[in-house]
């Protein structure tokens, strides 16, 4: 599902999102959810646009439950979660400068795991932030 639309002249509104269920087709796990894919995956930016050369731009993304065993075990599973990051481009002629700071509430989130020992997982990236300079010749 992918969407865009302009709010007025200088506000525009994007949104893509997948909508999947993905299971074992047979054997001891029939019918359950494969690990680590998680069911939703959505995305959506709010770009505004102060003038030709400056923009900012609002950008959230929402990662559905994952489950990280075969048997879909809920103590297990890494919950849903919604991030938002946030940035500011500055075009000058060839150049554009942009600021972002990502994860911008600082949720705690992990990205990955695996069942061994009682599960273990990897922690998401918490707030950052970048400069970027790209040059065009």
């Amino acid at each position: 599902l992918d969407a865009r639309t302009r709010l007025g002249e200088l506000l525009q509104m994007s949104f893509n999102a997948s909508f999947s269920q993905n299971t074992f087709e047979d054997g001891p796990s029939e019918g359950n959810l494969l690990p680590n894919v998680p069911g939703i995956l959505a995305n959506s930016t709010l770009r505004y646009e102060f003038a030709q050369n400056i923009h900012t731009a609002l950008m959230m993304k929402y990662v559905g439950i994952q489950y990280i065993d075969n048997a879909n075990t809920e103590a297990l599973a890494i919950p849903a979660y919604f991030l938002t990051d946030l940035s500011l481009l500055l075009n000058i002629s060839h150049a554009d400068l942009q600021f972002k700071v990502n994860n911008l509430f600082d949720v705690h989130y992990a990205t990955y795991g695996y069942e061994y020992y009682g599960g273990n997982y990897w922690p998401g990236a918490t707030r950052n932030f970048t400069i970027n300079l790209n040059y065009s010749f």
